[in-house]
């Protein structure tokens, strides 16, 4: 994966830390994603336009809050895939012997890093 990354033209002298970079991602599927940093006060004045830019044109915002990374407005453009649906296709699939007990044994690591989510809310 690669980030490249410019100073954003918006981005004058006296509103550096507003709009502070723009980064263009390229991940290995070669998508084109680009990631803006803006204040979160920037965002609520112009949501509209922040979200109609994740939409169409494929942009992440991190928002800043005193400066640190807060949060992030993200395009909804993910393939998401169900654990049922994952199931069934690995059902279907045949691996040979070895193949089958290297991703189980993956799997079973895997779980094992697994963290339960915090709840917040308590």
């Amino acid at each position: 994966m690669r980030a490249l990354a410019f100073l954003h033209p918006a981005a004058t002298a006296a509103r550096r830390q507003d709009c502070l970079a723009v980064f263009y991602v390229i991940s290995d599927n070669l998508i084109l994603m680009k990631k803006t940093t803006i204040t979160v006060t920037d965002a609520a004045r112009n949501f509209a336009d922040c979200v109609n830019r994740a939409h169409y044109q494929n942009t992440t915002f991190v928002l800043l809050k005193n400066g640190t990374p807060f949060a992030r407005l993200v395009p909804d453009n993910e393939k998401v895939c169900p654990g049922s649906d994952l199931a069934e296709i690995l059902a279907k699939a045949e691996l040979p012997d070895g193949e089958a007990r290297a991703w189980h044994h993956d799997l079973q690591a895997a779980r094992k890093t697994l963290k339960a989510v915090a709840d917040k809310w308590r």
